[in-house]
Order: structure tokens, then C-alpha cells, then sequence
């Protein structure tokens, strides 16, 4: 239970851990002191000194006061532990899956990776502000207790320690089966949370198709399974925990058992008879509360895996680049030199050998057949991956020997696919740039013909657009990300099927947007309609990762190859 990994991220919330800890051991103290003033309370009145006897009754009812003030405290320096622990962790996760990028969320399943970063963090909670402390205080406060009674009569106490070790260790009996389950729990929790983010995200789809019984039915069959890991586990936690309440009850009888006896031979007097009636109670307290505490806290261990899993995940490129070149003035020239990439699992490369240029200034268009290598081109200019062979460079640097922050920097993508953030329309265009005043928002708005759509929202650039954009249409969308584009000013531009997704009357505002924003920068366009790369100053053709022509569009027209048949095609409806 004590597991190095949670120890290792509990280690931001120790002050106030330690506090937690101390005012446990002084609360397990009030319980001892407790019943010693009970106990002279009960000699005095048996030998007729009714005052002493009530003094030592107002002293015991002034330590239950004591207690519950430090109980309280107890609960508040845990909490303020659990949640400065918690606060660290997340703030370390996101910076890490930060550090990971984009290539780590797309071999995971969404829901998996949210489950870890907030049911995840949020299991821990109890672990590390009521388990830990527990610990201590248990170990301690019994040991404290345990001392009283060696005082009133070493084999008393000698009884309550083998009961209470025994009581203590009962839970490892079941510690294969209880992480077991607990594997089980936690892992359902997992997929179950991300089945249920797939049918929301989903639910038009589902509709649409007529597909959403089927899945109902498929999500009520892993709720089933879920409920059934459960209940099993839940039966073996409640063995344990019976475990625990037989050895403290058979501990309680056996050492009041033998002062009974002791008192009949004339060895204990009656008020440490009592003194052991209640003290031998008093000790299992703390082995009790560690049992409590310890079933608030085992949802952690499986949740530690899956964090555990997360911080020792590696970016796919490393952030070492030292090289430190001016501020992009102008616009770059970018070379890829015979660059080989493959997709893990993959047999065919999905780039073979590509050389190619974009020239500074120039407007370079990418065309193919889907699965070409289009994409690819994207993801390794943005080092979302490195080549296998081959290298990029940006104004003749090997793109590896930039740091990742300053080459993004310098490169604007508005793709066919624009993700708005839930916020404001004023907040998604500061995106481009950190710090951006409202002014600025605006002059981008307006390069990007996107200013007089704004001005007639329900709250012009206070609007909130919803989560994805969702009350913005495809066009608007499009115009927001050009908008955000043109804030950034990089000097490198990419477009990825940047007007695919709207339709015809909002393709001349985008379009005019775009060729606005081209202006004074290298330009890559990647493109499937065939039509939006007719202006380009450079067209290169990929088929099956290689570079099979270059030219300008009039030029690979005429020369009646790949591109002249992709555009006939098009022309005549064909994929």
C-alpha cells in the first residue's frame, strides 16, 4: 500500500502532511488521557470522593472538547496537503503532455488519457490526506497507547500487541486479490469513461446512422461488467475489513479476559481493570482508522499506474535544439532533403525519399491522392515527428537543432479541420499571440474578413462560440483561424485543405483572406481540390510517398503526367 510512486507526489503537500500527523497523535493522545481520567473518576466515586470523582468527569468532558478542535484541524492541514499535492500534480501532467504533443493523444484513446488527468489526480486524494497520515498516526498513536498499558501491566500489553499486529496485518491475506480487483476497477472506470466520451462526442453519428440502440446496448453491457468488478471487489474489501474487527474484538476480550483474572489473584486492582477495559479499546483505534483509511486510499494504486504510465511516456522528437537564429524578418526558405518517414505498424513508407523546397516567398502546392504523404509534410515541418532518414531545414538549420517553441513560432497552419476553444471569439483569435490587446484582435479580424460577421453576433468579439465552435458555421470557423493566422505574423504559412470544408459562398470570403495573408510570406498549400492551387508558383505532385513531378500548374498541364490526369478527373467527378 505504501507505493514509491504516490510517496513521491504526495511530497509538495508534507508540511502540512506532518501537521495533519501531529494533530492525530495529540487527538490519540485526548482518547488515552480520556480514559485515565474515566478511570479515576470511577476509584474515587467507588472509594466516596464524590468531588474528585465530578473534577475528573469535567476533565474527560474537556478533552472530548480538545478532540474535536483537533479533529478539526487534523481534517483541514490533511485536506490543504491532499489538494497542494493534487494542484502539483496536474500542473506536472499537463506540462508533460504538453511536452508530448499531439502524436501521444493519437495512439490513446481520449477518454483514457482524461481519466487519468482528472479521476486519475482526484484518486489520490484520499490517499495521500487520509491514508498517509493515518500511517503515522496509527503507528504512534498504538504505540503510545500500548505504552500506557505496559505501565498498568506488561502482559495486558503484550495481549493488545499481538492482537493489534495480527489485526493490522489481516489486509495482506487479501492483498493479491483486493489489487487485483482494484486492476480490474480502475481499468473498467478507464474504458467505461471513454465509451461513454465517444457516444457523446458521437450522438449525431449514432443518430444518423441508426446505430445508437446498438451502442446503448453495447455501453449497458460494459456498465453491467463494471458494476460486477465492483461488487467483487467490494466482497473482498469487506473480508478484510472483518479480518480487522475479529482480531480488535478478540484483542479487546482477551486483554480485559486476563486483567480479570490478574484482579481475582490479587495482581491488578479494580480501577486498572477498568483502566484496561477502556484502554484495550483505545488501542485498536488506531488499527481500525488505518483500516478505514486504507480502503479510502487503494482507489489510488491503480490510478498511480496510469500516471505513472503518462510522466514515463517520451515525446516522440526531443526538445534539444540549442540553435538561437534572428527573429524571422522574412520569409524562409525550408528544404526537405531526401526525407524517408514511416508510421509504426506500417509497411509502405509514407514518405520515400522526398526532396523538395519551399521556396522564401514563394507559394509551394503539395497535391496527391489521399494517403500520398500530404499530411506527413505538416507533421514533420511541425516536428509533431522526425524522419527516419533524411532532414528538414529552415534557412539551411537542420530543423532538430531548433528549440520546438521558436520553430512553431514561426509557422501559422489553418487547416480544413479548426478547433476553437469554449470561450470567446476575442479569446480564440488571441490564440496567435500571447498577450494580444483587443485592438490588435481586431485589425486580424478584419485581414481576415471576419470583422463584419463578428460585429453582428449576439456579443460581437464577446460571444461565446461553444465547445468546437459549434454555433459558428464552417465559413466563420475558417475566417476565426485566418484571423489567428494573421495575429501570429510567422513568416511560414501552411494551409491544409484550408477551404475543403465550406461552402461555395464562403470560399471567396476565405479565399480572399487567404491570398491577403500570403503576401510577404512561404506559403504551403496542401490541396485536394485540384482549383485552389491554380495561382500557386509551384506545384509538386506526390503519389505513394515520392515526389513524382514539379512544376507550375501551366507547366505539369502541358506535360499531360500525373497532375494533368489528377485534374481531369476532378473535372470529369472522379475521386
Amino acid at each position: 500500500m505504501l507505493n514509491r510512486t504516490l510517496l513521491d507526489l504526495a511530497r509538495p503537500g508534507r508540511p502540512w502532511l506532518a501537521a495533519a500527523v501531529a494533530a492525530g497523535v495529540v487527538v490519540s493522545a485526548t482518547y488515552a488521557g480520556q480514559s485515565l481520567l474515566l478511570t479515576v473518576a470511577i476509584a474515587m466515586g467507588l472509594d466516596g470522593d464524590l468531588n474528585a470523582a465530578v473534577l475528573a468527569g469535567c476533565g474527560a468532558l474537556a478533552l472530548v472538547a480538545v478532540r474535536a478542535f483537533l479533529i478539526w484541524a487534523r481534517e483541514l492541514a490533511a485536506a490543504r496537503g491532499a489538494e497542494r499535492a493534487k494542484s502539483e500534480l496536474r500542473d506536472r501532467l499537463h506540462r508533460h503532455l504538453l511536452t508530448l504533443g499531439p502524436g501521444y493523444v493519437a495512439e490513446k484513446r481520449t477518454g483514457g488519457v482524461l481519466t487519468t488527468l482528472v479521476d486519475g489526480v482526484e484518486a489520490i486524494d484520499r490517499y495521500v490526506g487520509v491514508f498517509l497520515p493515518q500511517v503515522l498516526v496509527s503507528v504512534l498513536g498504538g504505540a503510545g497507547l500500548i505504552g500506557v498499558l505496559i505501565v498498568i501491566d506488561p502482559a495486558v500489553a503484550g495481549v493488545v500487541t499481538v492482537a493489534a499486529v495480527l489485526a493490522a496485518a489481516a489486509p495482506r491475506l487479501m492483498r493479491r486479490r483486493m489489487q487485483a480487483g482494484l486492476t480490474a476497477f480502475f481499468t473498467g472506470w478507464k474504458t467505461l469513461s471513454a465509451d461513454y466520451l465517444d457516444a457523446v462526442q458521437g450522438l449525431p453519428t449514432l443518430k444518423a446512422v441508426g446505430a445508437d440502440d446498438h451502442y446503448g446496448r453495447r455501453l449497458s453491457d460494459k456498465s453491467w461488467s463494471f458494476f460486477r468488478d465492483s461488487l467483487r471487489f467490494t466482497a473482498v474489501s469487506t473480508i478484510s475489513a472483518g479480518f480487522v474487527g475479529f482480531f480488535a474484538a478478540l484483542g479487546t476480550a482477551a486483554a480485559v479476559g486476563l486483567a480479570a483474572w490478574q484482579y481475582a489473584s490479587g495482581a491488578l486492582t479494580l480501577p486498572a481493570v477498568f483502566a484496561v477495559l477502556l484502554l484495550s479499546h483505545e488501542a485498536f483505534r488506531p488499527v481500525t482508522e488505518l483500516m478505514s483509511a486504507f480502503h479510502a486510499g487503494q482507489a489510488a494504486l491503480p490510478a498511480a499506474r496510469g500516471i505513472e504510465e503518462l510522466l514515463a511516456a517520451e515525446p516522440a522528437v526531443p526538445d534539444s535544439g540549442g540553435l538561437r537564429p534572428p527573429p524571422a524578418a522574412v520569409a524562409p526558405e525550408v528544404r526537405f532533403e531526401n526525407v524517408v518517414h514511416r508510421y509504426p505498424g506500417r509497411e509502405r513508407p509514407a514518405l520515400d525519399g522526398v526532396t523538395l523546397t519551399l521556396q522564401a516567398g514563394r507559394t509551394t502546392a503539395v497535391v496527391g491522392r489521399s494517403g500520398a504523404g500530404k499530411t506527413t509534410l505538416i507533421r514533420l515541418l511541425l516536428r509533431f515527428a522526425d524522419p527516419a532518414r533524411g532532414r528538414l531545414t529552415l534557412d539551411g538549420h537542420d530543423l532538430r537543432d531548433l528549440p520546438l517553441a521558436d520553430l512553431r513560432s514561426r509557422i501559422a497552419v489553418v487547416s480544413q479541420e479548426t478547433f476553437l476553444f469554449h470561450g470567446t471569439v476575442a479569446e480564440n483569435i488571441a490564440f496567435g499571440r500571447t498577450g494580444a490587446t483587443r485592438s490588435a484582435v481586431e485589425q486580424a479580424a478584419r485581414a481576415a474578413h471576419a470583422h463584419d460577421f463578428i460585429a453582428d453576433l449576439p456579443d460581437g468579439y464577446d460571444t461565446v462560440v461553444g465547445e468546437r465552435g459549434t454555433r459558428l458555421s464552417g465559413g466563420q470557423r475558417q475566417r476565426l483561424a485566418i484571423a489567428r493566422a494573421v495575429l501570429s505574423d510567422a513568416p511560414l504559412l501552411v494551409l491544409d485543405e484550408a477551404t475543403s470544408s465550406v461552402d461555395v459562398a464562403a470560399e471567396r470570403a476565405v479565399t480572399a483572406a487567404l491570398n491577403r495573408l500570403r503576401a510577404g510570406r512561404t506559403v504551403l498549400i496542401i490541396a485536394h481540390r485540384l482549383s485552389t492551387v491554380a495561382d500557386a508558383d509551384h506545384v509538386i505532385v506526390l503519389d505513394e510517398g515520392r515526389v513524382a513531378e514539379a512544376d507550375t500548374p501551366a507547366g505539369l498541364l502541358a506535360a499531360d503526367g500525373v497532375y494533368a490526369r489528377l485534374v481531369a478527373r476532378q473535372q470529369e467527378g472522379t475521386p
